[in-house]
């Protein structure tokens, strides 16, 4: 018999692939695919050493954990042996403080013989770095989050070898200064301005409180309603009130001559 034509030979491959069946059973929706590969994974190992450090002692510690790696590869079995193709999309990515960076994943579990059939998931992942690796590490974590949570996988919270410790961002005296001010101190502090501004019978009286609560006035904590309060009603008090500061006495207009004038005009000698 003579071999076949490179055509005919091309086209009986493709025939033979068409015929052979998929792995997986392809009339299976996406949750019925997941709830199959939920049963299939395989339980994770404790594989890595996870190293920290007390902030409050000092004393060093560590535990055994699961890598994100042993997350993925398990999970990649699985979701391939039922027709599920995975694949993620960032939505948001933000600083939490200092070098702790936090990243938003959505995660798309496909059906592969009907793309419409999709379930999306969503997670948070942070990453602590004290270079550029944050979002790399946050990226990481919510890929691991994602995988885990939709796969029903016991894992333990963060992995790696070596854990960097959070630094809280420092904040401006200005910022510690408002968050510490209560809304009782500054009721108690306008009450007292307000009196104050009450009992000014002088604008020198009125400049003296004014300049007393000046730093309050500037206080990132004190609302603007609270502020603009204050503005209007000392910018009234100035309208209305005397200037009670020493003047210079000024001299008798028209000097030696209109003062003689004067005298004579009084009938005095």
């Amino acid at each position: 018999m003579d071999a076949p034509s490179g055509d005919d030979a091309g086209r009986m491959e493709v025939a033979d692939r068409t015929s052979r069946s998929s792995p997986w059973d392809e009339s299976a929706n996406i949750r019925v695919r997941l709830l199959r590969a939920q049963s299939q994974v395989e339980r994770l190992e404790k594989d890595a050493t996870i190293k920290g450090k007390s902030k409050a002692t000092g004393a060093e510690f560590s535990y055994k954990g699961i890598t994100a790696e042993q997350i993925v590869s398990k999970a990649k079995d699985v979701l391939i042996a039922n027709g599920i193709l995975y694949t993620t999309e960032c939505l948001e990515q933000r600083t939490v403080s200092g070098n702790k960076t936090a990243v938003y994943m959505r995660g798309y579990f496909e059906n592969v013989d009907n793309p419409a059939d999709v379930l999306i998931r969503h997670a948070w992942g942070e990453g602590t770095d004290d270079a550029d690796k944050g979002t790399a590490k946050a990226t990481t974590n919510a890929n691991k989050i994602l995988l885990a949570r939709t796969l029903n996988m016991s894992t333990t919270e963060y992995e790696g070898v070596d854990i960097v410790n959070h630094e809280p961002e420092t904040r401006p005296a200005a910022v510690r200064q408002a968050e510490a001010l209560s809304d009782a101190a500054v009721k108690s502090w306008a009450d007292t301005y307000r009196t104050a501004l009450d009992g000014c019978a002088t604008l020198q009286q009125l400049r003296r409180v004014r300049e007393e609560n000046a730093n309050m006035m500037k206080n990132p904590g004190v609302p603007m309603v609270t502020k603009d309060y204050f503005i209007d009603k000392i910018t009234a008090l100035e309208g209305v009130l005397e200037d009670d500061s020493p003047r210079t006495t000024q001299p008798p207009r028209g000097g030696p001559r209109n003062r003689i004038a004067a005298t004579h005009d009084g009938g005095s000698a």
